[in-house]
């Protein structure tokens, strides 16, 4: 078990980050299904702290932090989204807007505010 992260008072153990590399303007079709995960996500414990796209520099980067308190969450938050028929209709749009997906389980640095 991770090093605790802390935000408004409430200890987390452990944070997802995934960063996506968008095709060439496909932004919009990209931010309509993640409208429809994001809170399917935060129904099975996820919760999105930050959803961010760069401003300058290469334009198709988005980047995701989710907080998860417990580290099974993540997999069944994951297993529920791709089990369940009427997300996975979305999800199955994904490729068309997306060149790649990484995601990364993170715990808090000892140096972290």
């Amino acid at each position: 078990m991770g090093i605790p992260i802390t935000r408004s008072g409430k200890d987390i153990q452990h944070g997802v980050k995934t960063k996506v590399d968008l095709k060439f303007s496909q932004n919009a079709g990209f931010n309509e299904v993640l409208s429809e995960v994001a809170p399917f996500l935060g129904d099975h414990r996820w919760t999105l702290v930050y959803g961010l796209q760069a401003l300058v520099g290469d334009l198709g980067d988005i980047m995701h932090l989710w907080e998860v308190e417990v580290f099974a969450d993540i997999g069944a938050g994951l297993n529920a989204a791709f089990s369940d028929p009427e997300l996975a209709e979305s999800l199955a749009r994904l490729p068309e807007f997306m060149n790649n997906e990484t995601q990364q389980i993170l715990v808090e640095t000892p140096y972290s505010p």
